[in-house]
């Protein structure tokens, strides 16, 4: 909910393991320099905890700056990002990036779209535990009778951790796609399904594994408040993630509802 121009969020989870909670803020501020140049400041903190547990528990801190840039129908963005991660109230990692967008429409109702992201992590000592990671993502967004858009796009990732001891490339297509049912009603859908090659350093020997990646997420965005109660939005989400293996899968279920309250 938001508390004046605050998001706070407060989300829980019941695991295999143990029920934990986890307690957030957000903030973001845009700032418009000139007609075509604005900047965009955002913040996220959040600070999570389970049952079981004896210690202060685990908290993340993010924050970016995004520049924008337009210009007619084309679109630049840079947007240099930091974040830290902590347990038992210390430091425990430390992620920067940058990442990187243009957008231009090519023809009245179509849209290309390209992408590129950055990062670095670093976990407690920087000469031992350190990961990169880069991504690249083209993709053409059209724009579709009864208030629907869809988007068309391929994506490039690779990463490589501890130094050379791991490393991970993936590649592969996505499709999303949007609809304003009604002045109040808002759905999403995407699926992603990417194609990963992993190597492993194990005892001087070099181990290959090969899975296919799928993503899926389902939103809805309902303005509950109207104009009897402006600002008052229920949204629900639901994120499925499957890991298909040649030896075995891993499934993953997230489901967040968010309610927001307009001060």
């Amino acid at each position: 909910m938001n508390l004046g121009s605050i998001p706070v969020s407060f989300a829980a989870i019941d695991g295999a393991a143990a029920a934990g909670l986890t307690v957030g803020l957000a903030g973001r501020q845009r700032f418009d320099l000139d007609p075509n140049l604005s900047v965009t400041l955002e913040a996220i903190g959040s600070r999570s905890r389970t049952v079981d547990d004896l210690t202060i528990g685990t908290g993340s801190a993010w924050s970016g700056a995004t520049f924008s840039y337009h210009e007619g129908d084309l679109t630049l963005a840079l947007q240099p990002n930091f974040m830290l991660g902590s347990a038992e109230a210390q430091l425990q990692r430390m992620t920067y990036g940058l990442t990187a967008w243009a957008s231009q429409r090519l023809i009245p109702g179509v849209s290309a779209r390209l992408s590129s992201s950055l990062t670095r992590q670093a976990e407690e000592n920087d000469a031992v535990h350190r990961a990169d990671g880069a991504a690249a993502e083209a993709a053409l967004s059209f724009d579709l009778p009864a208030h629907c858009t869809m988007e068309l796009g391929y994506r490039f990732a690779q990463n490589d951790a501890e130094l050379g001891q791991f490393s991970s490339r993936s590649q592969g297509p996505r499709i999303a796609t949007h609809w304003a049912l009604t002045s109040t009603l808002r759905l999403g859908l995407s699926y992603a399904y990417d194609e990963r090659t992993s190597f492993s350093l194990n005892q001087d020997a070099l181990e290959q594994h090969d899975d296919a990646l799928h993503r899926m997420d389902l939103e809805a965005d309902w303005d509950i408040g109207g104009d009897r109660i402006r600002g008052l939005v229920l949204t629900a989400n639901y994120h499925f993630e499957n890991a298909a293996a040649a030896a075995d899968g891993m499934e993953r279920h997230v489901g967040t509802l968010n309610l927001a309250f307009g001060f």
